[in-house]
Protein backbone atom coordinates (compact mmCIF):
# COMPACT_ATOMS: atom_id res chain seq x y z
CA UNK A 1 0.00 0.00 0.00
CA UNK A 2 2.82 2.38 0.75
CA UNK A 3 3.42 5.26 3.08
CA UNK A 4 0.71 7.92 3.13
CA UNK A 5 -0.03 11.22 4.87
CA UNK A 6 -3.01 12.09 7.10
CA UNK A 7 -3.68 15.22 9.19
CA UNK A 8 -6.47 15.92 11.65
CA UNK A 9 -7.50 19.19 13.33
CA UNK A 10 -7.11 19.66 17.07
CA UNK A 11 -8.53 22.35 19.35
CA UNK A 12 -5.94 24.87 20.56
CA UNK A 13 -6.35 23.65 24.13
CA UNK A 14 -5.29 20.11 23.14
CA UNK A 15 -2.01 21.13 21.53
CA UNK A 16 0.30 20.31 24.47
CA UNK A 17 -1.34 16.92 24.97
CA UNK A 18 -1.00 16.24 21.23
CA UNK A 19 2.71 17.12 21.32
CA UNK A 20 3.22 14.57 24.09
CA UNK A 21 1.15 11.90 22.31
CA UNK A 22 -0.36 12.63 18.87
CA UNK A 23 -1.86 9.15 18.46
CA UNK A 24 -5.19 9.75 20.28
CA UNK A 25 -5.87 12.74 18.04
CA UNK A 26 -5.90 10.91 14.72
CA UNK A 27 -8.18 8.17 13.56
CA UNK A 28 -7.62 4.54 14.47
CA UNK A 29 -7.75 3.69 10.76
CA UNK A 30 -6.63 6.79 8.84
CA UNK A 31 -6.82 5.10 5.45
CA UNK A 32 -10.48 4.22 6.05
CA UNK A 33 -11.03 7.81 7.22
CA UNK A 34 -9.65 8.98 3.86
CA UNK A 35 -11.19 6.35 1.61
CA UNK A 36 -14.41 5.56 3.46
CA UNK A 37 -17.88 6.79 2.53
CA UNK A 38 -18.17 10.57 2.34
CA UNK A 39 -20.84 10.56 5.03
CA UNK A 40 -18.53 8.99 7.61
CA UNK A 41 -15.27 10.80 6.82
CA UNK A 42 -13.92 12.96 9.62
CA UNK A 43 -12.49 16.39 8.96
CA UNK A 44 -8.97 15.66 7.79
CA UNK A 45 -6.31 16.31 5.19
CA UNK A 46 -5.28 13.31 3.15
CA UNK A 47 -2.23 13.80 0.94
CA UNK A 48 -1.90 10.20 -0.25
CA UNK A 49 1.73 9.71 -1.28
CA UNK A 50 2.05 13.30 -2.50
CA UNK A 51 3.64 14.33 0.80
CA UNK A 52 6.94 13.43 -0.85
CA UNK A 53 6.45 15.91 -3.68
CA UNK A 54 5.27 18.54 -1.21
CA UNK A 55 8.40 17.95 0.87
CA UNK A 56 10.49 18.57 -2.25
CA UNK A 57 8.44 21.66 -3.10
CA UNK A 58 8.54 23.21 0.38
CA UNK A 59 11.68 21.77 1.92
CA UNK A 60 15.21 23.06 2.01
CA UNK A 61 17.29 23.20 -1.16
CA UNK A 62 21.00 23.68 -1.45
CA UNK A 63 20.58 27.45 -1.73
CA UNK A 64 17.25 27.96 0.02
CA UNK A 65 16.08 27.16 3.56
CA UNK A 66 12.83 25.31 4.13
CA UNK A 67 9.67 27.35 3.79
CA UNK A 68 7.36 27.81 6.79
CA UNK A 69 4.87 25.51 5.06
CA UNK A 70 7.40 22.67 5.21
CA UNK A 71 6.31 22.15 8.84
CA UNK A 72 3.15 20.54 7.44
CA UNK A 73 4.99 17.67 5.72
CA UNK A 74 8.32 17.48 7.51
CA UNK A 75 9.46 14.05 8.68
CA UNK A 76 10.11 10.50 7.60
CA UNK A 77 9.01 7.11 8.80
CA UNK A 78 11.56 4.95 10.58
CA UNK A 79 12.16 1.76 8.61
CA UNK A 80 12.43 -1.43 10.65
CA UNK A 81 12.77 -5.08 9.73
CA UNK A 82 9.01 -5.66 9.68
CA UNK A 83 7.93 -2.42 7.96
CA UNK A 84 8.07 1.10 9.37
CA UNK A 85 7.24 3.19 12.40
CA UNK A 86 5.04 6.16 11.45
CA UNK A 87 6.18 9.74 11.92
CA UNK A 88 3.72 11.77 13.99
CA UNK A 89 3.75 15.45 14.85
CA UNK A 90 1.50 18.15 16.25
CA UNK A 91 1.42 21.76 15.05
CA UNK A 92 0.18 24.59 17.24
CA UNK A 93 -2.45 27.06 16.04
CA UNK A 94 0.35 29.61 15.49
CA UNK A 95 2.33 27.11 13.42
CA UNK A 96 -0.79 26.31 11.38
CA UNK A 97 -1.27 30.04 10.72
CA UNK A 98 2.34 30.29 9.52
CA UNK A 99 1.89 27.22 7.32
CA UNK A 100 -1.40 28.52 5.88
CA UNK A 101 0.06 31.96 5.14
CA UNK A 102 3.06 30.47 3.39
CA UNK A 103 1.05 27.84 1.49
CA UNK A 104 -1.19 30.60 0.16
CA UNK A 105 1.83 31.96 -1.72
CA UNK A 106 2.65 28.66 -3.44
CA UNK A 107 1.29 28.65 -6.97
CA UNK A 108 1.13 26.60 -10.13
CA UNK A 109 4.46 27.97 -11.40
CA UNK A 110 6.11 26.53 -8.27
CA UNK A 111 4.61 23.12 -9.06
CA UNK A 112 5.83 23.33 -12.67
CA UNK A 113 9.36 24.19 -11.46
CA UNK A 114 9.31 21.28 -9.02
CA UNK A 115 8.21 18.76 -11.61
CA UNK A 116 10.78 19.95 -14.14
CA UNK A 117 13.52 18.55 -11.90
CA UNK A 118 11.66 15.79 -10.08
CA UNK A 119 11.52 12.09 -11.01
CA UNK A 120 7.98 11.83 -12.34
CA UNK A 121 6.07 8.57 -11.76
CA UNK A 122 3.31 9.23 -14.30
CA UNK A 123 2.79 11.27 -17.44
CA UNK A 124 3.85 14.87 -16.73
CA UNK A 125 0.30 16.20 -17.12
CA UNK A 126 -1.06 13.56 -14.75
CA UNK A 127 1.70 14.24 -12.23
CA UNK A 128 1.01 17.98 -12.40
CA UNK A 129 -2.71 17.46 -11.69
CA UNK A 130 -1.83 15.09 -8.81
CA UNK A 131 0.48 17.57 -7.07
CA UNK A 132 -1.77 20.57 -7.78
CA UNK A 133 -4.78 18.71 -6.37
CA UNK A 134 -3.10 17.87 -3.07
CA UNK A 135 -1.45 21.29 -2.79
CA UNK A 136 -4.90 22.90 -3.10
CA UNK A 137 -6.28 20.51 -0.49
CA UNK A 138 -3.46 21.46 1.90
CA UNK A 139 -4.01 25.16 1.23
CA UNK A 140 -7.75 24.89 1.92
CA UNK A 141 -7.36 22.71 5.02
CA UNK A 142 -4.72 24.87 6.69
CA UNK A 143 -6.54 28.11 5.82
CA UNK A 144 -9.71 26.75 7.44
CA UNK A 145 -7.87 25.63 10.58
CA UNK A 146 -5.94 28.90 10.81
CA UNK A 147 -9.20 30.83 10.54
CA UNK A 148 -10.67 28.77 13.37
CA UNK A 149 -7.57 29.04 15.56
CA UNK A 150 -6.97 25.29 15.55
CA UNK A 151 -3.82 23.22 15.43
CA UNK A 152 -3.35 19.83 13.85
CA UNK A 153 -1.71 16.46 14.22
CA UNK A 154 -0.30 14.59 11.27
CA UNK A 155 0.83 11.10 10.58
CA UNK A 156 3.14 9.89 7.84
CA UNK A 157 2.75 6.14 7.88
Amino acid sequence: MGIRYYAYPIPAEDYLRAVADPCPFHGADPLMDAWGPDSSRPEMLYLDKCWQELQALLGPWSVQPARAAYQLVEGQVTHVETGWIPYERALSPDQVKDVASDLATVNDADVVRLLAGYPVRNQPDTEHRYVAHYLAAAQNFTARLAGDGRGLVYLIG
